[in-house]
């Protein structure tokens, strides 16, 4: 009966210590593949569409941290968008990396990515693009298969967004990463919680608060362990 007791608080303690863990759940790194301009089901998707006011300016420059000027609007009959809402659930401003695989978009170079701190909205003329997203933080540059990187808050929502570029809808298959990061755990944009954390020696770690909610989590859990087991031994010692 103790034994039983024993391995059955053993079993709770190990519960607590890996659900602080959270790392399992860390979307970078993790390929995410969509079709653009459909609700398929892809993580974090959030919006999607048609636009028929055109499009952004590919300039042929990829946007490097912490961000690039907005390169303005560029005329485009129809295009398909998707909008995909993420959150960097660490406190630490942190430059990350899109890197976008054209897949069977890349046949004519059909899909671009920028990134945007407020959702996004499609524009209504060629030019309205940067007026009506001034939150803009960065793009591909090109589009189909490249990479490019911005710098987001902390524990802040951010929004990227793809659209077709080659006049007309084409609802093409493609696929991203968003590159890991030692600063970098990322959820979908709906998610609360926030980490605080600190850059020592350029690592980052727990503040300590975070390492105080830690622990007194960790004590009162032994201290529901020790009274658990302590009940039951006064049982079995009443009944011998």
């Amino acid at each position: 009966m103790k034994n039983s007791i024993l391995y059955i608080l053993s079993f709770a303690l190990i519960g607590f210590l890996a659900s602080t863990d959270l790392s399992a759940q860390n979307l970078a790194g993790m390929t995410i593949n969509s079709t653009l301009g459909t609700q398929d089901g892809a993580t974090c998707k959030l919006n999607v569409g048609v636009q028929n006011g055109g499009r952004i300016f590919r300039d042929g420059a990829p946007s490097s941290c912490p961000s690039k000027a907005c390169p303005g609007g560029f005329p485009e009959v129809d295009a398909a968008w998707e909008e995909f809402h993420f959150r960097n659930i660490v406190s630490i401003p942190t430059c990350i990396t899109v890197n976008v695989n054209g897949g069977g978009c890349q046949t004519f170079f059909d899909v671009h990515g920028h990134i945007q701190t407020e959702n996004y909205e499609p524009p209504t003329n060629p030019g309205d693009f940067c007026t009506m997203n001034p939150s803009f933080l960065g793009d591909q540059g090109g589009s189909g298969t490249n990479s490019f990187s911005v710098e987001v808050e902390g524990c802040e929502t951010f929004y990227l967004v793809f659209t077709n570029t080659f006049n007309g809808v084409n609802n093409c298959d493609f696929s991203f990463t968003i590159a890991p990061d030692p600063t970098l755990d990322l959820r979908c944009g709906d998610e609360t919680m926030c980490i605080e954390k600190v850059i020592i020696g350029g690592t980052p770690v727990p503040t300590m608060t975070q390492w105080g909610l830690f622990l007194f989590g960790l004590i009162v859990l032994t201290l529901g362990v020790v009274t658990i087991y302590n009940m039951s031994t006064s049982r079995v010692a009443e009944r011998s």
